[in-house]
């Protein structure tokens, strides 16, 4: 999930939950559970950009065999499809000639049909021989965990001003600002300009 409203849709908490007072005696920022949130969320990042770059991979291998498929299957299609003749001048001399004429016309409808049916078959198949199911589930699953582990930081409850520009300035940089309302509220906190 890229879109900032989806995520931020997607998020069962109160918006008090980002601000409610931790109960650690030190401060927040060096509490083991909000270090370790931290450590997960990178750890999990660094997992989702490799299955973005898995998926990108596969999603090459893919539309490059496929580019390569049609251009052979329109090469085909252009020498053939059409030209009822050849099928009747390929049938074997021995026929008489309306053997030939209609074995040739049904050979001729036989060609067409195989190769409509090669191009409705044909993604399923390059998409497995370029591996994008497995490259996709892992692209989904690594989107979840990362998802979740962002979730988990934004919900930490603190009312500590580092703890909150974190969040924030986390949702502006995996999620944007579309609506231009985020940065304004992160400058206010940490006097920081933002582009």
């Amino acid at each position: 999930m890229t879109d900032r409203r989806a995520f931020l849709a997607g998020l069962t908490l109160a918006p008090a939950a980002i601000v409610v007072p931790a109960m650690a005696a030190a401060p927040a920022t060096q509490d083991p559970a909000w270090l370790a949130l931290l450590a997960k969320e990178r750890s999990a990042a660094a997992a989702f950009d490799q299955m973005v770059d898995l998926r990108e991979e596969a999603d090459s291998r893919f539309f490059d065999a496929k580019a390569a498929f049609m251009a052979k299957w329109h090469a085909e299609m252009d020498e053939k499809n059409g030209k009822v003749w050849k099928f009747i001048q390929a049938r074997p001399a021995h026929e008489d000639e309306n053997e030939r004429i209609e074995a040739g016309i049904r050979d001729h409808n036989a060609f067409a049909a195989g190769m409509r049916a090669q191009l409705a078959e044909i993604d399923g198949t390059l998409r497995q021989e370029a591996g994008l199911p497995d490259a996709e589930a892992k692209w989904d699953a690594a989107c979840d965990a990362h998802t979740a582990s962002v979730k988990a930081i934004v919900a930490y409850p603190s009312r500590e001003a580092d703890i909150i520009a974190h969040k924030l300035r986390l949702i502006l940089d995996r999620y944007g600002d579309d609506n231009g309302d985020i940065a304004p509220l992160l400058s206010s906190i940490t006097g920081e300009a933002r582009a």
